[in-house]
């Protein structure tokens, strides 16, 4: 199912893993996270991803 998301023209142009180090818009889902205080800390979620997890909750109804 997230294949079908993934491999869509529309959300990503086309779906594929940027070089080490770089991040990209419309070319892959990601989180970005955080180290402070020694935990790990969610600094942020790609708007790709937020669309694939709306995409699977939306099929899932």
């Amino acid at each position: 199912m997230t294949n079908t998301y993934l491999l869509s023209g529309e959300h990503f142009t086309p779906y594929r893993l940027p070089p080490p180090g770089k991040l990209e818009r419309n070319a892959y889902p990601f989180l970005l996270m955080d180290t402070r205080d020694d935990a790990l800390r969610l600094g942020g979620i790609s708007s790709e991803l937020w669309g694939l997890i709306a995409y699977l909750h939306n099929a899932a109804l």
